[in-house]
C-alpha cells in the first residue's frame, strides 16, 4: 500500500511538471500571437490616420511658439579700401631764355654804361690816358694794359695821385675785395700783396703783375697794390 502512494505521487508530479511545461509554451504563444496582431493593426493605418495622430495635441497641452531670432543674411566680404597718398604733379620746367651778365653776387653791384672802380663806398670813372689825364684828378687812369673786366686777359694798370684821392691805391691791405664795374660785365678783384720803392716816375718795367695794379704816389716814393681777379 506504502509503494503504491509513493507511485501515484510520482505520476502527480510529472504530470504536473508536463503542464506546467505547456503551459509555459501556451502562454508563450498566446504572447507572440498579440504582438502579432498589433503589428498588423499598426501597418493598417493610413499615412493620414498617422499624421493626424501625431500631429493631434492633446486637450492640456498649448502650443509654444518657437523664439527664433532671424538670422542675418551674408555680407559680401569687399577688401578695405587704401588711400594712396596723393601727388603733386610737377609741372614741366619751362624754357627760359639766358639771361645777361647781372651783378656780382659778393657785391651786389649791377653793370655801368662806363667802366667804375669801386672800393668799398668810393668809387671813380676809368679813363685811358697819359699824365695830363693823371694831373686832372678827376678819373682813376688806365695807364697801361687792357680795360679790366670780367673777360681781358693781361695786367691793367690803373693810376692817380695821392693829393686827387687816390693814395688808397698804394696802401689797401690785403684781402681787400675791388669791383670794376662796365658796359659787359662786373669784376671782382682780390688784394694779395704790395710794394713800394723809393722814387716817383720813371720806368715801370717789373713793377706790374697780377690782374690788376694800382699806383700812387706815397711820401717820396711810389706804393703798389697787387690784386687777383676772383668773378
Amino acid at each position: 500500500m506504502g509503494r503504491v502512494h509513493r507511485r501515484y505521487t510520482d505520476v502527480c508530479l510529472v504530470v504536473a511538471a508536463v503542464i506546467a511545461a505547456g503551459g509555459v509554451d501556451v502562454g508563450a504563444a498566446h504572447g507572440h500571437e498579440a504582438r502579432g496582431r498589433a503589428q498588423v493593426a499598426r501597418s493598417a493605418q493610413t499615412p493620414a490616420d498617422a499624421v493626424h495622430r501625431v500631429g493631434a495635441a492633446s486637450p492640456r497641452s498649448r502650443t509654444v511658439p518657437e523664439n527664433r531670432r532671424p538670422v542675418p543674411a551674408a555680407v559680401p566680404y569687399t577688401a578695405p579700401t587704401v588711400r594712396q597718398p596723393s601727388r603733386r604733379i610737377t609741372p614741366a620746367a619751362s624754357k627760359t631764355r639766358q639771361a645777361s651778365p647781372g651783378p656780382a653776387v659778393r657785391t651786389g653791384y649791377a653793370r655801368t654804361a662806363q667802366t667804375v672802380i669801386h672800393i668799398g663806398k668810393w668809387s671813380r670813372v676809368v679813363k685811358k690816358g697819359g699824365q695830363g689825364l693823371v694831373n686832372g684828378c678827376r678819373y682813376a687812369v688806365l695807364w697801361a694794359g687792357p680795360t679790366p673786366d670780367a673777360h681781358t686777359r693781361g695786367t691793367a694798370v690803373l693810376v692817380g695821385h695821392n693829393y686827387c684821392g687816390f693814395k688808397r691805391f698804394a696802401t689797401l691791405p690785403v684781402g681787400t675785395i675791388v669791383t670794376v664795374t662796365g658796359p659787359t660785365s662786373v669784376a671782382e678783384y682780390r688784394v694779395y700783396g704790395h710794394r713800394v720803392i723809393n722814387r716817383q716816375g720813371g720806368s715801370g718795367a717789373g713793377l706790374y703783375e697780377g690782374d690788376l695794379t694800382l699806383q700812387s704816389c706815397l711820401g717820396r716814393g711810389t706804393g703798389f697794390s697787387y690784386l687777383r681777379r676772383i668773378a
